[in-house]
């Protein structure tokens, strides 16, 4: 699903924090997610496939929506969230959800296994996103359907752009990824998200824009909610992993002022801007 230092960061730390703050993320990305569940519309009785399943909850959903008589695979390369997402399957009493720590990238799907696919921000992470999809549609029967969601350009999402203009005075940042390289942005440019999907053989490709208030970190006090911020962040984590302790607190200080007019009760509160993406195998 993703290169190695992605699979590296989310089978380690990154996933290890993502675990500690479940509630707060699914808090902030459910509402997304649940747009995009939206449109796919599974039914019951439906094989769901759930890509960069995470912790879970997206798959729990869809299980809900399928029913006994259908199925729902997670799939994920970060062991600790897939660890919770199976406590949680289990603490629910779903018997039709399964988890695999496997990459979408190359594993060997059952051909036409699969009436859907869906996924919350976990199709940006590949390094070859084409390969990805076609071994998505591979193991969709005819007519089946996918849709995601991704974010959009990270200046129509300043919980993102916020703190890399704050920290640009303070550190030397590292080079822009390529365009299309493996990030949480990688799909914010529509006519590339189509050329992929096309490539990868889907047919009936459509995104629809959706803007947002995300609430981050509800109830937690502002100084604390900047450390879980950067905890779950590859590129600032890496960032300041091998900073002296001063300057660590320095950049922890200016994104603490930088961010301090977004926060409340409801935690850190600000614009988002995301893409719905559906798309189709086309009927033998």
């Amino acid at each position: 699903m993703a290169n190695e230092k992605q699979r590296e960061f989310w089978s380690g730390k990154g996933g290890d924090n993502w675990v500690e703050h479940q509630v707060s993320m699914d808090h902030m990305l459910g509402p997304l997610g649940e747009r995009a569940l939206n449109k796919l519309d599974p039914i019951a009785g439906e094989n769901i496939l759930d890509i960069g399943c995470g912790t879970g909850a997206t798959s729990l959903a869809i299980a809900d929506r399928v029913g006994t008589a259908g199925s729902v695979s997670g799939a994920d390369i970060s062991q600790p969230m897939l660890t919770l997402a199976q406590q949680r399957a289990k603490d629910a009493g779903l018997a039709n959800v399964t988890f695999q720590n496997v990459d979408i990238q190359d594993h060997a799907f059952e051909t036409e296994r699969f009436d859907a696919a869906f996924s919350r921000f976990g199709v940006m992470f590949f390094d070859k996103p084409v390969d990805a999809f076609t071994n998505v549609f591979k193991s969709l029967v005819s007519g089946g359907r996918l849709a995601f969601v991704c974010w959009q350009s990270p200046t129509k999402n300043p919980w993102q752009s916020l703190a890399a203009h704050t920290l640009s005075s303070l550190v030397e940042m590292p080079p822009p990824a390529p365009e299309g390289g493996p990030g949480p942005f990688a799909f914010q440019e529509s006519d590339y998200v189509c050329d992929i999907l096309s490539s990868a053989g889907f047919a009936a490709v459509e995104l629809s824009n959706h803007e947002q208030m995300l609430e981050m970190y509800p109830g937690m006090a502002l100084p604390e909610t900047i450390e879980a911020y950067m905890s779950i962040n590859p590129a600032l984590r890496a960032m300041i992993a091998e900073m002296p302790e001063g300057k660590r607190t320095n950049i922890v200080d200016a994104l603490v002022d930088a961010f301090r007019p977004y926060h409340s009760d409801r935690g850190l509160v600000l614009d988002s801007a995301t893409s719905v993406v559906i798309a189709r195998k086309s009927p033998d």
